[in-house]
């Protein structure tokens, strides 16, 4: 399926429910007083609940995780609110539920984001997903 991809990721079908659990690597600002000494936490560990996406990326490959997804009825456009996980910082992935999604809406989702019609609200602008979804 892909260079070096976790056994678990076989697991996984475009639609299913999932939760993820993964350690958050975003930039942290840390105060540092001479009078306090504190120790510097890095290791925040973050779940995440959604629809499972698929596996995207070029050099650093991600989890794709749908929260929210829009269908715009005029077309086939859809835009998603997604949570994009580096594999890397994944501790454990769990399907809480097989292809939750009509059966007709996953074929429509997917196509979308295989054409790149689906595009991530957050940036406002179409992107598209240069590996196969599951």
């Amino acid at each position: 399926m892909g260079r070096n991809l976790p056994e678990w990721v076989e697991r996984l079908r475009f639609g299913d429910l999932v939760m993820v659990e993964w350690w958050d690597h975003s930039k942290r600002e840390v105060r540092i007083g001479k009078d306090k000494v504190e120790r510097i936490r890095l290791d925040v560990p973050v779940v995440s609940f959604g629809v499972f996406l698929g596996i995207g990326g070029e050099e650093m490959q991600h989890i794709m995780v749908g929260r929210d997804v829009f269908r715009w009825l005029e077309g086939t456009d859809f835009d998603i609110d997604m949570t994009s996980i580096m594999i890397p910082a994944v501790k454990e992935v769990k399907v809480l539920k097989r292809r939750v999604l009509d059966e007709r809406y996953v074929e429509e989702l997917r196509s979308a984001i295989k054409a790149g019609t689906a595009r991530i609200i957050h940036r406002g602008h179409r992107v598209t997903f240069r590996r196969q979804t599951l």
